[in-house]
């Protein structure tokens, strides 16, 4: 058996030999085949997963550029980066069928690390941002929070399990080379003249492809290094993005209280001021309205230019609102430094520019709060409400100038909480009453009505309107009290109807704000007050500025209750005659201010008589307020004046003195 073999018979060997090796060949030549196959796979898969991560990094971008943008400039870009995004991902949950490692990381049971399930819901949250959906914020906000990080890691582990795999099939192929290899010599040292030469060939060629795919592979390698570095560039875009303002470039409302923060902290222990100038444009809405919204950040671009140029290397530039500027000093921040800051900015400021072939004109007012840390921590909440403070009073100066916040300021606001608080718990308390002041026939001199004016029972004693409404307009407590009033108007016109007296006509004022509530119409049916005895009188001034759709509407609703509607203060607001067409009021007041000069001046009855025309033209009772003097009363009353009020007449009084008066007026006027 170990003997020298026949020759003769050794060419069976030879053929047995090389058939081995021939099968053996052509089954490593397939396996090698199929192992390269898929090592290319394999390769694509990598070259797709690393873009993944760059792909999930420019939705993100575009994402944010879109929420934040008015219109849809980048809506194209994110709809492609999402299509791309979606078509590799199909690809690459088809690979991740190649290894159970591969399924973990994309199917894994906690959905909160499983690729398959972070990138769904992060397509479904770009999609809804793409849409302006309602929930596009949030879905922004979630975006934010796992596109940069949470989705990027478990790319980064993707890719690296997809690496760890073409390096395993590598190795397969290196071991079966290798054994080809030693079967090979094994066969040679019997049948070298006919396997030895074609084995070398084999090894050779498939050697070359190793070569290839492994150059491949080299190159996907340095892709992935060149991809991390632009995701890096786009998150740190991103960061400088999320901390400035896109128009101006200057830091946004985030960045400077991260910087006042850091500030009041370093002063707490060095020692020296803080300083805060919020700076608030004028007449810059007047400039977005006539001349658009394109010169309204024209300005805007040239204010953060000049804020810029004038500021010195240690103060921090913002913007925090619309056309609110604030800028931060510290150290030595004394008031001559901020002084002269604010000149020039204001005269800077000041100066007109060019936008097209129009010239845009506005200014600026300054408010500014200084804090000495002085071994305390310094508040930059406290100190920006005092800014706002001292802006506030600088605007209510004329504009143009700037203010330091003081102490009595703070009280003034205090005083004015106060003032707040009180018109509420008054309010809740029914401390607002109606006083009645009377109307007569200027013919007759019978009584015609009366108005209903507002006056407050505080601890202070009774105040009139010009104490609290003002305050009250403010904090939107306005219409509250007009609804008081009516409510009480109609207890009262019962109680005087009970008693054998009926007021023809009861003037109830009604604000904008209250005309425009929703139960407005609604308390209007339900009223006590016969339709035909109730007049809203809508004050001139505040009234004509609201003539909108909605408006016309509600008055429209008035009118078929057959409520009668008066204009108040006439003659020294915004009316016109082709506004008092359009709404077509039952009457109108004249003001004071035209009333009280007609005795003595012409030109005054030349006045009266040219609104009595109009109103006479187009059938509106005319009703003179204000009326103090006896020569007055004959003016009006030869003049065509329909009704008069006035303190000769009758003074404003609660509602039992009323009651006495006109049943007193009434006995009189009888004998």
């Amino acid at each position: 058996m170990f003997g020298v073999p026949d020759p003769k018979k050794l060419w069976r060997r030879y053929v047995v030999a090389l058939g081995l090796i021939f099968l053996f060949l052509m089954g490593s030549h397939l396996s090698a085949v199929l192992t390269i196959s898929g090592t290319h796979s394999t390769a694509s898969d990598i070259d797709n997963s690393g873009r993944q991560r760059m792909l999930s990094q420019r939705i993100l971008y575009f994402a944010t550029e879109h929420a934040k943008a008015q219109d849809n400039a980048f809506a194209e870009d994110l709809t492609a980066a999402i299509d791309s995004f979606e078509t590799a991902h199909i690809g690459l949950l088809i690979a991740s069928n190649r290894s159970d490692d591969l399924k973990e990381i994309y199917f894994s049971d906690d959905e909160s690390i499983a690729v398959n399930t972070l990138s769904i819901n992060y397509i479904k949250d770009a999609r809804s941002v793409l849409e302006r959906s309602p929930q596009a914020a949030d879905a922004l906000a979630r975006m934010q929070e796992v596109g940069p990080y949470h989705l990027l890691q478990r790319l980064n582990t993707a890719v690296q399990e997809f690496e760890n795999y073409a390096q395993k099939k590598v190795d397969e192929l290196s071991f079966l080379q290798s054994l080809s290899i030693a079967s090979a010599v094994i066969i040679l040292f019997l049948e070298a003249l006919f396997i030895f030469w074609p084995a070398h060939k084999i090894t050779i060629s498939t050697l070359l492809k190793l070569e290839k795919k492994q150059s491949e592979l080299e190159k996907a390698h340095t892709d992935a290094v060149d991809r991390n570095k632009e995701l890096e560039e786009t998150r740190s875009h991103l960061h400088h993005e999320s901390r400035h303002d896109a128009l101006t470039g200057l830091a946004n409302r985030r960045y400077l209280d991260t910087e006042l923060s850091a500030r009041a902290e370093e002063l707490s222990s060095s020692g020296g001021k803080l300083a805060l100038l919020h700076i608030d444009l004028d007449r810059f809405k007047q400039i977005n309205d006539s001349l658009g919204h394109a010169a309204g950040d024209h300005v805007l671009e040239h204010v953060a230019s000049v804020l810029r140029k004038v500021v010195s290397g240690d103060d921090f530039v913002a913007r925090v609102g619309g056309d609110e500027f604030v800028i931060a000093c510290s150290g030595e921040a004394s008031t001559e430094k901020l002084s002269g800051i604010s000149r020039e900015l204001i005269y800077e400021l000041s100066k007109p520019i060019k936008f097209g072939d129009s010239l845009c004109h506005f200014g600026a007012s300054i408010g500014i709060g200084i804090a000495q840390a002085e071994g305390l921590q310094i508040d930059p909440d406290k100190l920006m409400v005092n800014a706002d403070i001292a802006l506030y009073r600088a605007k209510e100066q004329g504009r143009g100038c700037h203010v330091f916040f003081t102490p009595d300021m703070q009280q003034q606001v205090d005083e004015g909480k106060k003032i707040t608080d009180n018109i509420r718990e008054a309010l809740n308390n029914g401390d607002f009453i109606p006083y009645y002041q009377p109307q007569f026939d200027t013919e007759t001199m019978e009584l015609a009505g009366a108005e209903v004016l507002v006056r407050w029972q505080s601890e202070e004693g009774l105040l009139e309107p010009e104490k609290f409404l003002p305050v009250a307009e403010v904090i939107g407590a306005i219409p509250d009290i007009d609804r008081v009033m009516l409510e009480q108007a109609a207890n009262d016109f019962g109680q005087w109807r009970d008693q054998g007296l009926t007021v023809p006509l009861i003037s109830v004022n009604v604000s904008a704000k209250r005309l425009h509530h929703p139960d407005f119409i609604t308390s209007l049916r339900y009223c006590t007050i016969p339709p035909e005895n109730l007049v809203l009188e809508l004050v001139e001034s505040i009234f004509f500025e609201q003539q909108d759709e909605q408006f016309f509407k509600i008055l429209d609703e008035v009118k078929r209750l057959g409520i009668a509607t008066e204009i108040d203060d006439f003659g020294t607001g915004h009316s016109s005659i082709v506004s008092l067409s359009k709404i077509s009021p039952n009457g109108l007041k004249i003001d004071q201010q035209i009333i009280e000069p007609i005795a003595d001046d012409a030109s005054a009855r030349e006045l009266l008589k040219a609104i009595l025309d109009i109103a006479n033209s187009m059938g509106i009772t005319a009703v003179a307020e204000g009326v103090e003097t006896e020569a007055q009363v004959r003016v009006l009353k030869d003049y065509g004046c329909q009704r008069l009020q006035g303190f000769w007449l009758g003074k404003p009084m609660p509602a039992d003195e009323f009651f006495a008066f006109v049943t007193s007026y009434s006995g009189s006027k009888a004998a």
